[in-house]
């Protein structure tokens, strides 16, 4: 399964794209193939990846889960490179010119995914934060063991139809899990593993779907405040019906997932961190590197920029620091961010209000920056403490008609530190930088200098901030 919180936000870029190539305004008829395309292929592709059509509200796919299976997925190749080819025969110079942008955007899109077919990425033309790769489907930051109640979680509950769909996909939980040990054993077969290090909170990750009482359980949430468009009568039936899946296929789905990490995957997993040690992991760097970049740099050249931004930003730290009024050295000033109580919070609730604080107090502001602002209401919630220890810092997903858009904050392992200068510790640092564990892989490969400086400077600027604030006051 595909990572939810980073695919959700491309499938809405890509939804926006799709929305303005199709508006009906008048146009001429030049065009109309490539519409019927965007059509067609958003229809698709929403079908064959439910969890991001319940994500972004498309309707008629809450039932299901993606089908992993080896002809499934040979499937959605075909139709990728068919897409491909039928947008390559199209002629761009007949469409009207303010279709050309939505082309190109569109074909890049898709060559991009087709490229990515070599090293084993699962054939899907939008991108999330990395690319979703069949032979390592999780990790400590993606996967069933997040996108199962992450998706049940995001599901509508307002009529009965809604909550027969959260009972079937309950129902379904086993099938995926089945179909996702079987893309681990032949990632294991090729040599294709995450380093062993970034798994090191999955297994708890899982067990933290694994519950005694099934009331307890996160994924039957919602039958346990009914809406008032829900008889009585089918109360009781949906719950009993919802337990029993739970019982006889989530639960067992989540014990053989926890097993098989603990006693056979863990211990299989690669040893090394970088690319390179991946069969054609070089290649696969390099594609990575233009999946995210959109460059066609290379992995040298990015890594020589980044050397140059660092000691830029360096530059720039140090000013901040010296007009703060600090004085001392730059390691005492990391020190003193990392140990005076102004940066602390005594209680995560503490932290997660002072988070909600900050958003309530930047609304008023964003009329000044954004001539049209959107709809959709937004909340801060605490990322669930299952999957708390080794997530980012925070991450936001977007609302649709029916659900507000959040902004989920870790306050499990960073409780005590103020939201303005950020947890300061290596795991924040990780995670907060947003990359899987080959994008710091291969050139300026991980432990040399250049990076550990890169990720010691990401951890501090995050505070100069807050305080400068603090100093002015």
């Amino acid at each position: 399964m595909a990572r939810m919180r980073s695919t959700t936000i491309a499938v809405l870029l890509l939804a926006a794209a799709l929305t303005a190539a199709c508006s009906r305004k008048a146009t001429v008829a030049s065009d109309d193939w490539f519409r019927t395309q965007l059509d067609e292929d958003w229809k698709y592709w929403m079908t064959q990846y439910p969890e991001s059509a319940t994500l972004i509200g498309y309707p008629g796919q809450n039932a299901r889960w993606t089908d992993y299976s080896q002809g499934a997925i040979d499937a959605r190749v075909d139709y990728l490179k068919k897409s491909l080819e039928r947008l390559a025969s199209g002629d761009r110079g007949k469409l009207p010119s303010e279709q050309h942008l939505n082309y190109d955007l569109y074909r890049d899109l898709h060559q991009t995914a087709v490229d990515g077919l070599q090293f084993h990425n699962d054939a899907v033309p939008f991108r999330g934060v990395i690319p979703h790769n069949l032979m390592m489907p999780v990790n400590q930051l993606e996967g069933i063991q997040q996108d199962i109640p992450r998706v049940i979680g995001a599901m509508p509950a307002a009529t009965r139809e809604d909550y027969e769909n959260i009972v079937s996909r309950l129902q379904g939980i086993a099938a995926l899990v089945d179909q996702t040990l079987a893309l681990m054993e032949r990632g294991m077969a090729a040599g294709i593993t995450p380093p062993a290090i970034t798994l090191r909170d999955l297994p708890g990750q899982v067990a933290g779907q694994i519950v005694a009482d099934p009331k307890q359980s996160p994924l039957l949430a919602a039958f346990a405040q009914w809406p008032a468009t829900v008889q009585e009568n089918d109360r009781a039936a949906l719950t009993a019906r919802a337990t029993q899946a739970y019982e006889s296929s989530a639960r067992p789905a989540f014990k053989r997932l926890h097993d098989y990490l603990v006693g056979r995957y863990l211990p299989s997993c690669r040893k090394t961190t970088d690319a390179g040690s991946l069969p054609n992991g070089a290649a696969m760097y390099g594609y990575n590197v233009r999946w995210h970049t959109t460059t066609a740099l290379t992995p040298k050249e990015i890594h020589d920029i980044g050397q140059t931004e660092v000691k830029r930003i360096r530059v720039e730290m140090d000013k901040v620091i010296a007009a703060s009024g600090f004085k001392g050295p730059y390691a005492n000033f990391v020190t003193f961010l990392r140990t005076d109580p102004r940066f602390y919070f005594t209680d995560a609730a503490s932290l997660l209000t002072a988070y909600r604080d900050i958003a309530k107090r930047a609304d008023p502001e964003l009329a000044r920056l954004f001539g049209r602002l959107p709809q959709t209401p937004y909340g801060v919630k605490a990322i669930p403490d299952a999957i708390a220890p080794s997530q980012t810092t925070a991450y936001y997903d977007p609302g649709v008609q029916c659900r507000a858009s959040r902004l989920h904050v870790r306050e499990h392992v960073q409780a005590g530190r103020s939201p303005e200068v950020g947890d300061g510790s290596a795991d924040d640092a990780r995670g907060g930088s947003g990359t899987s564990p080959t994008d710091r892989a291969g050139a300026g490969a991980p432990g040399s200098a250049g990076v550990q400086e890169e990720l010691e400077l990401h951890r501090i600027c995050r505070g100069l901030g807050a305080l400068f604030r603090i100093a002015r006051r």
